[in-house]
């Protein structure tokens, strides 16, 4: 592709690497396999292994659920469908195949980013450099396993197909609606893709062509234009209790990262020498505003600078500090920093093959693996309130046998007022025990860290059956199981164990 071929540096990638540049790609190699393996479970991990285990034991995407007591037999859209079953059958051959899988497809991110950087005239060591920098700050999105990582492949892909075209080549505008054919199934974030069309077309108005083809194509899933609607609608949903749903804060240390990284590019615009793009600068606005609107966006505001902006900062950074040969004391220096580059990049391998071990789970969030051990070994068969976090947490380990209250699905699955409802009984506030009220659980897991465990022990006709240091299961008085849990609770350490991903 032409982003891959004009603007090369002198000393290209075409190029064999001298022995600075080589122990340069080492040590940058080493640091993106370390920040690519590194691995931690979130919430939501639990649910997208086991709706795939699902939809391979089921043959079937469109399906009812009866995972949770409060919509038992209701159809959910599974808009990631396509990424669990990827998921499911890759940790089928084991945790650690997982994480390869995941460290692979993050690398590839920075490894195109490199590559393209590089095609555009940055030295081994500036691309390398701008890669690790702009990524430090939003380090931790890459520790997780979730479908948004095909997103930020297939933004990066959609992003260079625009590039190519605008520099002249566009035979690859044929494989965009193929991309979105596949993004649609695999994760919502075409949604990103396609407004980065919409840009694109408001100053090309020639290629609205290729926008309607990309919306065209995503029709192709098994929802239909039923995929739209929900995703219209979801995208107005307020997430004020997800963290990674909020406004980018400035104040932290990604958002600091950030606003260094945008100074950095509106640099490379004003005082590069390079020919600006209207349809690039205004594509990089774009992906500039989307972490303003999520956290969990800031990926994407990378990508966008690589490709946008990555070749005005080069131009600015050589203009105003070239980079000269080695020569006298500098060589001696560099074949000592040669040294130290190769002993990195061996340390951070090594560090990276640890990581390989299993997929950690580190508090926070404090699993309540005790309790869920507990419920199991009792053999219960029960509805159960959880905490929105555990969900699940629970449901991998325990349904469909005990059916949760809520979990990570949220609209996709749970109504509006059902979802407020749990969130008010979690917080204990409001009507907080009308969760208690529908459907009638007779199991309750909450968390210590929030009111309603307090709550729940001072709540009339319930009995805590058990209790760790993160979370108190509560029985109703009249349930059968109440007196197993109790005799089993007994028997047992009040101290909870961690095992490697609970699997």
């Amino acid at each position: 592709m032409l982003f891959f071929r004009n603007g090369a540096a002198k000393n290209g990638p075409d190029r064999p690497p001298e022995r600075w540049d080589f122990s340069l790609i080492c040590l940058f190699l080493g640091l993106a396999a370390y920040a690519c393996s590194k691995t931690e479970a979130d919430p939501d991990l639990w649910g997208h292994i086991k709706f795939g285990q699902d939809l391979w034991r089921t043959g079937q995407v469109l399906r009812s659920d009866f995972y949770s007591y409060l919509t038992a037999g209701q159809t959910w859209i599974n808009h990631e469908w396509l990424s669990e079953a990827i998921f499911a059958f890759v940790f089928s051959l084991g945790p650690a195949v997982l994480i390869a899988f995941k460290a692979a497809l993050a690398f590839s991110v920075l490894w195109l980013g490199y590559r393209f950087l590089r095609r555009r005239g940055l030295s081994v060591m500036r691309a390398g450099l701008l890669v690790s920098l702009s990524l430090l700050p939003f380090a931790a999105h890459l520790h997780v396993i979730r479908p948004l990582i095909f997103s930020w492949l297939l933004f990066l892909l959609t992003l260079f197909i625009i590039h190519a075209a605008e520099n002249g080549e566009r035979r690859w505008l044929w494989w965009a609606p193929l991309l979105f054919a596949l993004w649609a199934n695999l994760h919502g974030g075409f949604l990103a893709g396609i407004g980065m069309l919409f840009l694109w077309s408001l100053l090309r108005p020639k290629m609205a062509w290729l926008l309607l083809a990309c919306v065209a194509a995503t029709l192709a899933n098994p929802y239909g234009i039923g995929l739209w609607r929900f995703l219209l609608r979801t995208a107005l949903w307020p997430r004020w209790e997800i963290g990674e749903w909020q406004p980018l804060m400035l104040q932290t240390f990604p958002g600091a990262g950030y606003l260094a990284l945008l100074a950095l590019a509106v640099a490379g615009f004003i005082y590069s020498r390079r020919e600006r793009s209207r349809a690039g600068t205004l594509l990089w606005i774009g992906t500039a505003l989307l972490p303003l609107l999520a956290v969990r966006h800031s990926l994407f505001f990378v990508l966008g600078l690589w490709v946008f902006a990555g070749e005005h900062i080069g131009d600015v950074w050589e203009r105003y500090l070239p980079q000269g040969g080695p020569a006298g004391l500098v060589a001696k220096l560099r074949a000592w920093l040669c040294g130290l580059h190769f002993a990195g990049a061996a340390v951070l391998l090594v560090l990276a093959s640890q990581n390989f071990r299993c997929i950690a789970i580190v508090p926070p969030p404090h699993y309540p693996a005790g309790a869920v051990s507990l419920l199991k070994e009792a053999g219960v068969n029960a509805d159960m309130a959880v905490h929105f976090d555990w969900g699940e947490y629970v449901l991998y380990h325990l349904g469909p046998g005990i059916r949760v209250s809520m979990d990570g699905r949220r609209e996709t699955l749970y109504s509006e007022s059902v979802y407020r409802e749990q969130l008010n009984f979690i917080a204990g506030v409001n009507r907080w025990d009308a969760a208690l009220d529908r459907g009638k659980p007779e199991l309750a897991l909450v968390s210590r860290e929030f009111p309603v465990f307090n709550l729940m022990n001072a709540k009339p006709g319930w009995v805590r059956a058990y209790e760790d240091a993160y979370s108190g299961l509560f029985v109703r008085r009249e349930s059968p199981w109440l007196q197993p849990l109790l005799a089993l609770a007994r028997q047992r350490s009040q101290k909870p164990s961690y095992p490697c991903a609970g699997w």
